[in-house]
């Protein structure tokens, strides 16, 4: 059989984000190509311990065979050749690629023994922009990333009034709003559910993302035991295992607070980033807490320690009550980081505001600015936990 290599490397570069490091004879490291049961046609799967997906992959030349192979090495193999198509030939446990001169022979392992995607009634569907779960996934990934607890936490997708994605590490915690159009907002409008995924599955999850079209628009279905993605023609579907155990967590409760102060308003985000880095001149330990003052007419980030002291200000904000706290340095960073990547309409505001809390005053870091998304926001040092 002979595949389009261009299909192929587009095949197997999404088959390499969705495995492990090293290498070993088992199914994180391998692709399987099976018959579509459609003319001139394959489906290839890959997957880890929590993922596994499907992509349709065209056959120049038939007829179809079944076999897996692996994945890093087909696709240094495949970089390394020319533009023509490439022919793949099964012999018992090993698969021959040829392109022109080129060969590879490659040891595989029997497709009997891959996972294939379950097959599951759907509860809920959502039509979406990859853009928007993109930007959303980055937000919090970033944020739970940053954390300590980074390999325990999860990311959580909500149907509550639209579509919430949040985490949070019981101290930090980041939300987005995806909007549902009309229909789907009017046939969810009583939905209540919440899902979990490990972080390390949303930032796969995200990286599937960034390969895609952002304009385009993908389908999440809601299972009993999965987060499935696919796009409107179901040319590729992923499957993400929900976390057994993830209790939903009351963001509203800290983030609709009655009791908020707003602090002031950054009108240059560039500028608060410059800020931050000046302030951690002095320290390679990302995981500082730095001191943030609000006064009539700047903002400053500083950070003091044995070996000296770094202060950063701005004076783009608009005040509204001066402020001083300590406020950790990486979910901060994170926010900026998003702000860059996602300010699609120009640069927009970060809102600054006090959340009175019986725990303490946490900060609320809010982002307006016309992304697709809604209630792009942050909290600091809330201890949602307790």
């Amino acid at each position: 059989m002979q595949i389009n290599k261009a299909a192929a490397m587009r095949v197997i570069r999404l088959a390499n984000i969705v495995g492990e490091s090293g290498f070993d004879f088992s199914h994180l490291h391998f692709m399987a190509l099976m018959p579509s049961g459609k003319d001139n046609e394959l489906e290839a799967y890959f997957a880890n311990n929590t993922i596994t997906a499907k992509m349709r992959l065209p056959l120049t030349e038939g007829p179809a065979q079944e076999v897996c192979l692996p994945k890093k090495e087909v696709l240094r193999f495949l970089a390394a050749c020319g533009e023509t198509d490439i022919a793949i030939q099964v012999h018992g446990d090993t698969a021959r690629l040829n392109q022109g001169k080129s060969r590879m022979v490659a040891r595989t392992i029997p497709v009997s023994g891959f996972p294939f995607p379950l097959d599951e009634p759907v509860s809920f569907r959502i039509p979406i922009t990859a853009r928007n779960l993109q930007a959303a996934l980055y937000l919090c990934c970033g944020l739970a990333s940053s954390s300590h607890e980074a390999s325990n936490l999860d990311v959580h997708l909500a149907l509550d009034d639209g579509l919430q994605v949040y985490t949070t590490d019981g101290k930090n915690l980041a939300h987005a709003e995806i909007p549902l159009e009309d229909a789907e907002a009017t046939e969810l409008a009583t939905a209540q559910v919440d899902i979990g995924l490990s972080v390390k599955t949303a930032n796969t999850l995200l990286k599937l993302l960034d390969s895609l079209d952002e304009a385009e628009r993908v389908i999440l279905e809601i299972t009993e035991r999965s987060l499935v993605l696919h796009d409107m023609a179901y040319e590729w579907s992923c499957h993400c295992l929900l976390k057994a155990e993830s209790p939903a967590v009351p963001w509203r409760r800290v983030a609709e607070r009655q009791k908020i102060q707003e602090i002031c308003s950054v009108t240059d985000i560039a500028a608060l980033q410059d800020s931050m880095e000046v302030c951690m001149a002095v320290s390679d330990d990302k995981y500082v807490a730095v001191m943030l003052t609000v006064d009539e007419d700047a903002l400053s980030l500083e950070l003091e320690n044995e070996k000296g002291s770094s202060t950063g200000s701005t004076t783009e904000i608009d005040v509204v009550h001066p402020h001083r706290s300590y406020v950790p340095f990486l979910p901060l960073k994170t926010l900026l980081s998003f702000c860059q990547k996602f300010q699609d309409a120009g640069p927009g505001q970060l809102r600054i505001s006090k959340i009175e809390l019986p725990q303490g005053s946490p900060l609320k870091w809010d982002w307006l600015v016309e992304t697709g998304l809604k209630n792009l926001f942050i909290v600091t040092a809330a201890y949602l936990n307790k």
